[in-house]
């Protein structure tokens, strides 16, 4: 056996955040795939591709890992301020797979702050605590499948980032420049009526995002963070052993189908994170990747990556499948415009896509040069062109 068919519901495969598979713990290859044993046309089918052939009498773990968002839908989808937010989850009692199993048992647990409302009722299931258990069932058919509804009182908040732009601005002279847009939305209830400040209070109201944090690179200068009716003072900033942890606090409390938008940018050594390539007039930037707010989905993700002016022979190594176009722009004392790489990608979260991306590209040493020298011409000529009155 040198492969292994997965299959995702068709239904959550657009709220498909991350799937991975192990085998005895090594990583494997994941890919999408349809092939023409797959019966039943309500899924959508992976190929785990097995790094060494399993044989017949060999017995092997294969772990695998989906994450999703929107999964938790909140019911009834409105609240007053004073309620506790509940969800609803649809899923299968059963694993669907293609292939007969001997044995198979499904545990769904839910979080601390969640309870158990109710659970569809089935043979060989019940309720314990924090966990709905289906099972042990045996001798299982391909493609057996019984779908479950599963309520529970969900007290946190279900932030989604619904677009994030990054833009990393390469320089040869001065630092980089790190620029970044959120739009977030709480998709808990949404808030039934007007908000009160007699009603709300921050202590009990969980299900509100009142604050979010992240950890950004260590050598980060020049933090700011404002939204559009300028700079905003609630925010905090020091510095780890890891990096720079950054905790923004917006204007009001987002509660449930509530929307905020910010902007936050920092600036890093060009020495850190540019060297020079092995060909001539050759440059190499290396950097990581996505937003840095760890456990928030960005359903739209697109990076920007300004390079130098006069840049050639650009060359990109992404770690995973992105779309990619191109642009320009005109930045400072910028003559004919500067080359942007435009990166899109659906459903990015930072602890599973944050790698490495490198760009190679060439730059003449005229190009590298023309800038200073456009400042000096511009300097002279505001020298020359002043008229002095006595």
């Amino acid at each position: 056996l040198d492969s292994y068919i997965l299959l995702v519901d068709k239904n959550h495969v657009a709220n498909l955040v991350y799937i991975e598979a192990k085998w005895n713990e090594d990583k494997q290859s994941v890919v999408r795939s349809e092939p023409d044993d797959v019966a039943s046309g309500k899924h959508v089918a992976f190929k785990v591709t097995f790094s060494k052939p399993i044989k017949s009498t060999q017995e092997a773990k294969l772990t695998i890992l989906e994450e999703y968002k929107n999964r938790k839908r909140p019911f009834p989808t409105t609240m007053k301020i004073t309620e506790t937010p509940k969800v609803r989850v649809i899923d299968d009692a059963y694993y669907v797979t293609i292939y007969p199993t001997k044995k198979m048992k499904s545990t769904f647990e839910v979080g601390p702050s969640a309870t158990v409302i109710k659970a569809t009722e089935i043979d060989s299931g019940e309720v314990r605590g924090r966990s709905i258990r289906y099972g042990t069932y045996k001798n299982v058919d391909p493609l057996k499948s019984h779908q479950i509804v599963i309520y529970t009182e969900y007290d946190d908040p279900l932030p989604i980032f619904t677009s994030v732009t990054r833009s990393i601005s390469l320089s040869t002279w001065g630092p980089i420049n790190i620029d970044e847009e959120y739009r977030l939305v709480n998709r808990v209830a949404d808030l039934e009526g007007e908000f009160g400040r007699l009603d709300y209070n921050p202590w009990k109201t969980k299900y509100a995002i009142h604050n979010l944090d992240c950890e950004l690179p260590k050598d980060t200068k020049d933090l700011y963070y404002t939204d559009e009716i300028g700079n905003i003072t609630t925010s905090n900033a020091f510095r780890t052993k890891k990096g720079v942890s950054f905790m923004i606090e917006p204007r009001f409390p987002i509660m449930g189908g509530w929307k905020t938008y910010w902007k936050q940018g920092y600036t890093l050594p060009q020495e850190h994170y540019i060297t020079s390539g092995n060909e001539t007039d050759q440059f190499v930037a290396k950097f990581r990747l996505s937003h840095p707010y760890n456990d928030i989905v960005a359903e739209d993700f697109t990076l920007r990556i300004i390079l130098p002016e006069g840049s050639t022979d650009i060359n990109l190594d992404l770690p995973f499948e992105m779309e990619v176009s191109r642009d320009s722009t005109y930045q400072y004392l910028d003559l004919i415009g500067s080359t942007v790489l435009v990166l899109t990608k659906k459903n990015v979260m930072e602890k599973y896509h944050d790698e490495f991306i490198t760009v190679k590209y060439k730059l003449a040493k005229f190009d590298i040069f023309l800038k200073p020298a456009t400042l000096v011409f511009y300097a002279i000529t505001a020298l020359l062109g002043t008229t002095v009155f006595y």
